[in-house]
């Protein structure tokens, strides 16, 4: 025969001036639900029931939570914003700013920097060109000068010196050294080349012209100068 135990209850009003021992349980006939005393507080610990927690067992009943709670996706969400069509970026133009591709010779690295390589027969294809040239220039005794410097360091300069005798010109673009071919020629009314000139004291940033001795009537006359060689 089965044997039935009963453990002592009361009412909640019972237990609220009712101190358990320590260990003891007790039922609570109002609440259906059991207390645990600890021989000092009056009515002991109300235990939770199932409908207390839900059946998740966390606090609250999981059938009560919207469906995207537990599914996850974005079709279960209520009241979802209203997502635009994708966006076309329209290609650029001369005029409007847009989107590009990378053609041919075009290469972009990880951090957007993007390089282009010369194209067949361009500049760093050629043999040398010109990277700096300027006109119209002026300096020590001399007007109209000019210059073009090349990849390699060569260098092509000149201009017209002040109507003296023996000018020394300080070249607009410093020559490496004294190793480069110089020439002048006096120059008449008309400014036509006609006589010969010879060259003196000549450095890496200077030389001096000269008027050919004896010549008559162009002791003091311009002369077109000229310098080719390399740069420094």
């Amino acid at each position: 025969m089965t044997r039935q135990i009963q453990i002592r209850r009361g009412t909640t009003a019972e237990h609220a001036s009712f101190t358990g021992a320590i260990g003891e349980i007790t039922m609570d006939t109002d609440a259906k639900t059991l207390r645990v005393h600890d021989g000092a507080t009056p009515g002991g610990t109300r235990l939770a029931r199932m409908s207390d927690v839900g059946a998740g067992g966390g606090g609250f009943d999981p059938a009560t939570l919207a469906k995207v709670a537990t599914s996850g996706s974005y079709n279960d969400l209520t009241g979802k914003p209203t997502i635009p069509a994708a966006y076309n970026l329209p290609a650029a133009t001369a005029t409007a700013l847009g989107g590009v591709k990378v053609g041919s010779g075009v290469t972009v690295a990880p951090d957007g920097t993007i390089s282009v390589a010369a194209a067949a027969g361009g500049p760093s294809d050629m043999a040398d060109y010109v990277v700096a040239s300027a006109t119209g220039l002026s300096g020590t005794d001399y007007t109209s000068g000019w210059y073009r410097k090349y990849k390699s360091g060569w260098c092509e300069q000149g201009g017209i010196t002040a109507a003296t005798a023996a000018p020394i010109i300080t070249f607009p673009i410093p020559m490496k050294d004294a190793n480069y071919h110089t020439n002048a020629t006096a120059l008449d009314a008309n400014n036509n080349n006609a006589v010969s000139t010879k060259i003196s004291d000549k450095t890496a940033l200077s030389c001096r012209y000269h008027s050919i001795a004896g010549a008559a009537g162009w002791a003091n006359a311009s002369k077109c100068w000229g310098v080719k060689g390399i740069a420094a």
